[in-house]
């Protein structure tokens, strides 16, 4: 084995670690992030592999075939993460207009004319 593929398998296994740690998801997200973690190992153990499997899809490389899987998942996460954030936006509005309903005052020129006429 050597130094590149002990690096990346530290690596890939450290992400995975900081990914449990750090982030609560959903055992269906887990078994994703778990099954993308195996592959990538068995990727870096058996190069070769990625070659076999481009040849049988029908990409020239594996290389090639690594690079086209990474651009689907990374669009996969920016669409999620977009997905998050305008959710995210959605519920801090509501959460703003309703708070601004609740504590509404009237301007003080109304409040003074209001007590004119009371007196």
């Amino acid at each position: 084995m050597s130094l590149i593929q002990i690096l990346l398998i530290v690596g890939l296994l450290g992400a995975f670690v900081l990914y449990l740690n750090f982030f609560r998801t959903v055992l269906f997200d887990r078994l994703i992030a778990l099954s993308l973690v195996a592959a990538g190992v068995v990727f870096v153990l058996a190069p070769d592999l990625t070659g076999k499997i481009a040849n049988f899809i029908g990409v020239g490389r594996g290389t090639d075939l690594i690079f086209y899987l990474f651009i689907v998942l990374t669009l996969h996460i920016f669409i999620a993460i977009y997905s998050k954030i305008s959710s995210i936006q959605q519920s801090q509005t509501e959460l703003i207009r309703a708070l601004a309903i609740r504590f509404a005052r009237l301007p003080s020129a109304v409040i003074n004319k209001k007590n004119n006429f009371q007196e």
